[in-house]
């Protein structure tokens, strides 16, 4: 039999009806994961198997349960816990009849054709599992309790023994304990004595179909006698949701005479008949007199009234409760507010007074005056709390994002897709930062906002400007645009970010490198602007200001990461195999999932460079059509204003005259140039003479503060010892462009950006289906040579050196409408968002400044193989650094020349190996010949006078500017005449388009 990777999912409730929110989040688990595995895994359902005539069993969820696993062909194994199809719970004597009928079917009909497996099994019920299953099975095994013995029956001692001890037993054998909330992975450890070692996070949350579910809520035929308006409390019908605590809370409220409208009471049970509890607080609404509706009989369609406009909010009175869907599945609905106790897992989902009120449980008098707060709530501030709760449950409860990280941990071998973003940029903040974050736990500032910065503001401006960095690349697309608010006092800037976005690392250093105010965010979400500024989407709509974005590349020339929307029950395709076609992707930031929230604009202008993209934004988004405005590049307007200041990049930038400089550029992700062709550093430095060609990297910011800025330098160490000279992403990195006479680049806005200026470019990297034809990077794709990875590199370098430009006309014509005129247009913009009357004088256009160009100098410590041609007293010199290797045909070359090396050189083989040691500062040479007795030649280090000692027989001495050349000239006049009788007073080293002199050359015979 042909094994195939196997993915086990056990479920007590779900499948074939749903009474309980486990039954819920079951199969939200299950809608995630199917979206998750790759085809060619095999997915297995075992869920506790209920009877057709059991009153548990609920048809309509079952359909749809068994059509989502229908649609992907997994295996159905229904699993028997002795209850006849009757219980999906049942008792301790159930819950082992259970985990031995579970473990039978497993090693029956699983394990004998499963390569490699994961067994994650939901609840209680399936603690005992891992006991019953083979060692090797039990350490790919998960158990996820959605509650314990000890939180909802603590009176039964047998069951609660029962857990403790097949938790540890599961947990000796490798069996890892999932935790759906954080309180449940603290009570697992504090109660259950479960190690954290153990412990793996798989929080509970809302697949992708349940959004959309939840998002459609409406109001439901099923529910037409209805008040028109009322409260809503629902849940099992069970003491320990506290809807006692609820009605007495009611009370409370009108005895004082406070209005409450009426109640929807869905204290739900699957029973066909009232019980005991239902009938108890059917009697106590009659004795209290409280105004309700009470529905009895549990439907997957109660949670319609999450979407019902007559709904005034939604109370969770709960005493217990380990996770708390329905506040999430509340925010997900766009119901408010919410009103929910602190128990459990409910502490997670409301934050008082910003997505919700709180109260501590079992309290009937806190409970009342939670609600009296959340009935106070006008419009404007049920509708705050409505975005505010939505963004909370995107940002933290992304049932997919929460899977994706747990398969990655459980089980690795899974060939998971990309993270698709689509939800989750709709989001805000990160969580909950520890303290010290500079995002949400410092205090707010002072000055010069906030009500008493008046008493410390110098200046009090008019008007206030929020800058919103969200990485720092769009922060320096950003400081491309404030200038044009140079030289007003009228206006005051500010700056934040709110952490939604991954690559936040070396942000909040730069943003105190350049000396601006950074306010947190809770106090930017609280403070009214008169306009805020942008370069990406996240968190904008907490935002109260009037709110401009801008693109942070070279126009919108890339598709969106995520793919389409997937049909239900459709699964991530088998590995290698194509995405959708690019037309069915959006280009970045012009889909609705950016754009707009709750079907309407985020942005009040959307910034667009050229007017071409109006066309894809019609088609994209129609709704954002209206906030469009043609503006231009700032960064290409930079470019062309500081053209003239090329020769004094290539100065600073250590390109000596006659030089060429070959800049490389990438972007970021696994398609960019450095993620698909990281050798390419290496092997263009190999491949050329270092005296003839400089080389430089120019890095996207999301590879330096995605990997780190250590990490980076780390993976380049060796090419910066052979000369490489890399360029940090600060203000300035454009200079490298403009100075370039070469780029090799990929689909990245820095190649559009350097051949858009007229600079040469070849493609080393362009994943054409990631590319929007017709935009800059298109049309760059479309004209632009590509670079062949087995022809020679200094050949096709040479060759692209020699021929024409790229159409870069061609580039900049679709890279801006209206190039020159950024400035002007976006100061007119901003300053009508504004209200205030624009500056005289013109918009500001500052050139880059060569002196920003902060790349550190080159180190004296090199290896380089050094090929001489001597012809009387004129040398030819070729060098090619020794450290990186590249292409057999170039390598060939350098058996002809001599390996010359610094003894500090960071690689000792090389010291060991060369025919010419350099030696520092002042050291005497009859003592260096001891620590390097292997070498030909020893020579000082400093330029001027330098010393050469050559086998103990012959010391030289000459003026040179550059002693490893001269060294190695001496060393070949040797080689190849024999003796240094011969070498002239003086010869002139020519390398590439320099020609060098030694002179004063005297030669002593030692011997």
């Amino acid at each position: 039999m042909t094994s195939r990777p196997t993915v086990v999912v056990a479920i007590h409730d779900g499948f074939y009806g749903c009474g309980t929110g486990a039954g819920y989040a079951n199969l939200g688990f299950l809608e995630a994961l199917i979206l998750l595995l790759p085809r060619n895994v095999r997915l297995v359902v075992m869920p506790v198997w209920l009877s057709e005539a059991g009153a548990e069993r609920h048809p309509e969820w079952h359909a749809e349960a068994r059509l989502l696993l229908d649609g992907v062909d997994a295996d159905v194994l229904p699993v028997d816990n002795g209850t006849a199809g009757q219980d999906r719970w049942g008792g301790l004597a159930h819950f082992r009849v259970l985990c031995a009928h579970t473990a039978r079917r497993l090693r029956e009909e699983v394990l004998p054709t499963a390569g490699p497996l994961l067994v994650i099994a939901f609840d209680i019920p399936f603690c005992g599992l891992p006991a019953e299953l083979p060692p090797d099975v039990r350490a790919r095994t998960v158990l996820v309790p959605r509650s314990s013995g000890i939180l909802h029956t603590p009176w039964d001692r047998p069951r609660i023994g029962w857990e403790k001890a097949s938790l540890h037993a599961a947990i000796a054998g490798g069996t890892r304990i999932g935790a759906v909330s954080d309180y449940m992975d603290t009570h697992l450890r504090a109660a259950y004595g479960v190690p954290r070692r153990a412990m793996v996070p798989l929080r509970d949350g809302l697949s992708h179909r349940e959004w959309q579910r939840y998002r459609q809520r409406g109001r439901s035929p099923a529910f037409t006698n209805l008040p028109a308006e009322f409260l809503l409390a629902m849940g099992r019908a069970q003491p320990y949701k506290g809807f006692d605590d609820l009605l007495d809370a009611l009370a409370l409220l009108r005895a004082e005479n406070t209005p409450v409208p009426s109640l929807v009471l869905a204290a739900s049970d699957e029973s066909a008949t009232i019980t005991d509890y239902q009938q108890k607080l059917e009697d106590r609404l009659r004795e209290l007199d409280i105004p309700a509706t009470m529905l009895h009989r549990f439907s997957p369609r109660v949670a319609d009234l999450l979407g019902h406009p007559g709904l005034r909010g939604v109370v969770v009175p709960s005493r217990v409760e380990p996770f708390g869907r329905i506040p999430l599945e509340a925010f997900a609905a766009g119901a408010a507010p919410v009103v929910a106790t602190t128990a459990g897992g409910l502490a997670e989902q409301v934050t008082d007074g910003v997505t919700g009120f709180q109260c501590a449980p079992d309290s009937p008098v806190h409970l009342a005056d939670a609600i009296r707060r959340a009935l106070a709530l006008d419009d404007t501030g049920r509708t705050r709390m409505r975005r505010l709760g939505f963004h909370r449950a995107v940002r933290t409860h992304d049932q997919v994002d929460t899977v994706r990280c747990f398969l990655a941990h459980a089980a690795p071998w899974l060939d998971l897709p990309d993270p698709d973003d689509r939800l989750r940029l709709l989001g805000s903040t990160a969580p909950p930062r520890p303290a010290g974050s500079p995002v949400s736990t410092v205090p707010p500032v002072k000055v010069p906002i906030g009500l008493q910065a008046r008493h410390w503001n110098t200046i009090q401006p008019q008007r206030l400007v929020l800058v919103v960095a969200h990485h720092v690349t769009s922060l320096l697309r950003l400081l491309d645009v404030v200038t044009v608010f140079d030289s007003d006092p009228r206006v005051q800037v500010l700056f934040s970010w709110n952490g939604s976005d991954p690559f936040r690392h070396g942000l909040h250093s730069f943003l105190d490198q350049l000396g601006v105010v950074t306010i947190p965010w809770h106090q930017a979400i609280d403070t009214r602007f008169d306009l805020a500024i942008a370069a990406n989407f996240g968190g904008l709509t907490e935002l109260n200001a009037p709110i401009v974005i801008l693109p942070h590349g070279a126009g919108y020339a890339k598709y969106s990461p995520g793919t389409r929307n997937p049909e239900p029950g459709t699964r991530n395709p088998e590995p290698g195999t194509r995405n959708p076609e690019p037309g069915t992707r959006n280009p970045f930031g012009f889909g609705p999932e950016w754009l707009l929230y709750d079907g309407r604009p985020v942005a009040d202008s959307l910034v667009l460079s050229h007017d071409d993209q109006l066309l894809l934004l019609r088609k994209a988004t129609p709704a954002a059509l209206p906030t469009a405005v043609i503006a231009g590049d700032p960064c290409f307007d930079r470019m062309l204003r500081s053209a003239h200041l090329r020769d004094s990049y290539r100065a600073a930038l250590g390109v000596q005259p006659g030089q060429k400089l070959i800049t490389i550029t990438s972007t970021w992700s696994t398609r960019s140039l450095l993620g698909s062709w990281p050798s390419l550093f290496r092997e263009t430095l190999a491949g050329l003479d270092a005296e003839t060609y400089r080389v430089c990297a120019l890095l996207h910011p999301n590879i330096w503060h995605g990997h780190g800025p250590w990490q980076v330098h780390t993976w380049l160490a060796d090419c910066v010892r052979a000369g490489l000279i890399v360029v940090p992403p600060t203000e300035g990195w454009q200079a490298p462009l403009i100075a370039a006479d070469l780029i090799l680049g990929d689909h990245g806005a820095t190649t559009c950006y350097g051949a858009a200026v007229g600079t040469k470019v070849v493609l080393a990297a362009f994943p054409d289906t990631d590319v929007v034809p017709g935009s800059a990077a298109g049309v760059l794709g479309d004209t632009a040579d590509r670079l062949h990875r087995h022809a020679p590199l200094n050949t096709q370098i040479a060759n692209a050196l020699a021929g024409d430009p790229v159409a870069g006309d061609r580039v900049a014509a679709v890279l801006s409408s209206c190039p020159g005129e950024t400035a002007t247009r976006l100061r007119a913009l901003f300053y009508r968002h504004l209200r205030l009357d624009e500056p005289s004088g013109a918009a500001l256009v500052p050139p880059i400044a060569p002196d920003v160009i902060a790349v550190p100098p080159r180190q004296q410590a090199t290896a380089d193989h050094v090929v001489c041609t001597i012809r009387t007293d004129d040398v030819e010199a070729a060098r090619y650094p020794a450290e990186i290797t590249g292409t057999g045909a170039i390598e060939a070359q350098w058996d002809t020349g001599c390996l010359v090396v610094h003894e500090d050189h960071a690689q000792q083989e090389l010291v060991t190996k060369a025919a010419v040691v350099l030696v520092s500062g002042d050291s005497d040479l009859t003592q260096a010949r001891r620590r390097h007795p292997a070498a030909t030649l020893l020579a000082t280090a400093a330029p001027g006078d330098c010393e050469i000692l050559v086998r103990d027989r012959w010391r030289v001495r000459l003026r040179t500017d550059t002693p490893a050349l001269a060294a190695a000239v001496v060393h070949t006049w040797l080689a190849t005449r024999g003796d240094l009788d011969t070498l002239p007073a003086r010869f002139t080293v020519t390398t590439g388009s320099r020609v060098l002199l030694a002179d004063s050359v005297t030669v002593r015979r030692l011997v």
